[in-house]
C-alpha cells in the first residue's frame, strides 16, 4: 500500500468513503476508500468511539461483507477531481456526463480511471436517455477501447451533477 497515513487519516477524517457497516457488539466501522496512488478500493477499520484506524484491509481480503461495484464507484467518486461546467455558444450551461470506468489488468487487479467529459444534451434531456441511446455507446466503446490495452473491462459509471439537483449515477457493467 502506497498511500500515507496522513493522507488515509484525512480521507476518513472528511468522510470521502463509503461506509460499509460495524462489526456486531463493537464500535468497528468498516470503511470503503478509494486510494489514487495505489490505484485501487481498500477497507479501514476504524473504531468510532476514539476514531483510531485498526487495520486496512485490500479488497480480497475483507469478506464481512460484499463490496458492490456500485460502492466502488462512489468511493472512487468522492476522491477523482470534478470537471467545471461550460457554456455553450448561445450561454446556456452544458451538462458535463462524467465517465468513470474500471477495468481489471493483467494480474486481475481494478483500476479506476475517469474519461474525458462528455455533454449530456448531445445524448439525451437525462441519463436514462443518455444510457438508451445507441450513438452515447457507440462512442463509449471507442473511448473505452482506446484506453483499455489488454484490460478487461468491468464497469463504466456514468456520473451527472446539475447545480441544485441531486446527483444522479448509473452503472454499466460488463461480463
Amino acid at each position: 500500500m502506497i498511500i500515507n497515513p496522513q493522507d488515509l487519516l484525512n480521507l476518513l477524517d472528511k468522510d470521502l468513503c463509503v461506509p460499509l457497516g460495524y462489526e456486531q457488539g463493537t464500535n468497528k466501522q468498516h470503511r470503503l476508500f478509494y486510494s489514487i496512488d495505489d490505484r485501487e478500493c481498500f477497507v479501514a477499520v476504524q473504531d468510532t468511539a476514539n476514531g483510531e484506524i485498526v487495520t486496512v484491509l485490500p479488497m480480497q481480503y475483507h469478506n464481512r461483507w460484499k463490496v458492490s461495484p456500485q460502492a466502488e464507484s462512489l468511493a472512487i467518486e468522492l476522491v477523482m477531481p470534478k470537471p467545471r461546467l461550460q457554456k455553450s455558444t448561445n450561454g446556456n450551461r452544458k451538462t458535463p456526463l462524467r465517465l468513470m470506468v474500471i477495468v481489471l489488468d493483467k494480474d486481475s487487479k481494478k483500476i479506476a480511471f475517469h474519461l474525458e467529459p462528455l455533454v449530456m444534451e448531445d445524448y439525451g434531456a437525462g441519463i436514462n436517455a443518455v444510457v438508451a441511446n445507441a450513438q452515447f455507446h457507440k462512442e463509449l466503446n471507442v473511448l473505452v477501447a482506446a484506453k483499455l490495452a489488454g484490460q478487461k473491462l468491468c464497469s463504466v459509471t456514468l456520473i451527472v451533477e446539475k447545480p441544485g439537483l441531486r446527483v444522479q449515477r448509473t452503472t454499466l457493467c460488463y461480463g
